[in-house]
């Protein structure tokens, strides 16, 4: 089975991509993924930050707040989307050229790969064997203790005003 670079790709640009998850880095390497144990468990509700609701007071000032943008020019805005087109085609054109660079080290990778097996059988089978010096991979024993039993993690300051209703309303 022949493992491209061009499969992982995707992949990781989908990680980068999405900031719900949480529990995988992929930050230095593409080949350096850390899983964490604690948020792999089931994870508390995030309380509310009050700090993000919108004062009342800046949405009434909304109309004051906004700015006025200066309308460009028709010959402006034809010469950004001209930019943008060229910016896009160069992208494009970069783009092929990192594929087919990618694509035609693979396919010289595999075809000496198959005049050293039409050579040599256990010489082909050595080469293809994983190299471990070559993945950043290092383990280290348990570090955590086991977990203290009805402890309560402080989370801030908190006071419960949720009303109990006992049926008798």
């Amino acid at each position: 089975m022949r493992m491209s670079v061009l499969n992982l790709l995707p992949a990781l640009s989908r990680l980068s991509m999405h900031a719900g998850i949480r529990n995988i880095s992929a930050c230095t390497n593409p080949l350096y993924f850390k899983v964490s144990s604690v948020l792999l468990k089931q994870s508390r509700q995030l309380k509310p930050i009050s700090e993000i609701e919108v004062p009342s007071k800046l949405i009434e000032e909304r109309e004051q707040r906004l700015r006025k943008l200066p309308s460009i020019s028709e010959e402006e805005a034809e010469s950004r989307i001209l930019l943008q087109k060229d910016w896009n085609k160069y992208k494009t054109q970069q783009h092929l050229a990192i594929i087919q660079t990618i694509d035609s080290i693979l396919h010289s990778q595999q075809r000496a790969l198959d005049e050293l097996r039409a050579e040599s059988e256990e010489l082909y089978q050595q080469a293809i064997q994983i190299d471990f010096d070559f993945i950043p991979y290092t383990t280290k024993g348990p570090l955590k203790t086991p977990p203290i039993e009805n402890y309560d993690c402080p989370d801030g300051e908190y006071t419960n005003i949720t009303r109990k209703f006992d049926g008798e309303e």
